[in-house]
């Protein structure tokens, strides 16, 4: 990561239980911009409940999350991405009975619908909206290569293409943090390959990308800092050779890297 980039994100003394155990305890960390960081663990560490309250599906019961400097800690999730964080989700969410390119078109914000009164505007310039609306979520289909899909259902996708609709969606929602909840989760190997090539080329381009991943070879060949999480609290932080290489920390996640 650029040595002057700005801190992006800042979680300051995280704290969050369910019904008496402890998810997160006094977890601090920062994101700097146009970095790749990843949350890795064992299970139970805390990582998705992090990424919950980043993105403000849950409140936390103690401490702030700021983002360009700014407190997002009690904003409601559409706050939080219309400040320009996107967020994606293990079981994915997607529209299975519209198109590719109505998916991406959702993500797309300040569109006509958003405004109510714009609806009364010129009808030509409203068609030229939605005309640059189609044009960005079709750059984002470009981008992870699913242009030649794009009026298909997304039903009709394999599972590998339909990960990466939703990095398309991300995209297309111009965020400046990405936060990817198991990106790489039921893929086999050459669809691995190519869900890490595109975070890589993403990550190329400047964006901001913090990942909870269990698969370890994506972790190691996208991260450029790794967050290791035990039991709600921050063991220790790195390079991937830093943390993949301790032995005590290995232990603790599967006995085995």
């Amino acid at each position: 990561m650029p040595g002057g980039s700005e801190i992006l994100l800042a979680v300051d003394s995280l704290s969050k239980s369910f019904g008496g155990i402890q998810a997160v305890s006094r977890l601090s960390f920062t994101v700097r911009q146009g970095s790749v960081v990843s949350l890795v663990g064992p299970n139970g560490a805390g990582k998705t409940t992090v990424f919950n309250i980043v993105s403000g599906a849950l409140k936390p019961d103690s401490g702030h999350v700021h983002f360009k400097g700014q407190s997002i800690t009690r904003l409601a999730p559409y706050e939080i991405a219309r400040r320009g964080i996107s967020r994606t989700f293990q079981d994915m969410r997607l529209f299975l009975g519209m198109t590719v390119l109505e998916n991406v078109l959702v993500s797309v914000q300040g569109q006509v619908g958003e405004r109510p009164l714009a609806v009364f505007g010129a009808p030509w310039r409203i068609r030229a909206e939605e005309r640059r609306y189609r044009d960005a979520a079709r750059d984002a289909l470009r981008v992870v290569g699913l242009l030649d899909r794009e009026d298909v259902l997304a039903s009709n996708l394999s599972y590998g293409q339909q990960k990466r609709l939703v990095i398309a969606r991300a995209i297309a929602m111009k965020a400046e943090l990405w936060l990817l909840d198991e990106p790489a989760a039921g893929l086999d190997a050459a669809h691995v390959r190519e869900m890490m090539d595109l975070v890589r080329r993403v990550a190329g381009l400047g964006q901001t990308v913090c990942l909870v991943e269990h698969n370890l070879g994506v972790v190691r060949h996208v991260s450029e800092r790794v967050l290791f999480l035990s039991e709600g609290t921050l063991l220790a932080e790195g390079t991937p050779e830093e943390i993949f290489g301790n032995r005590d920390l290995r232990a603790i996640y599967l006995g085995n890297v």
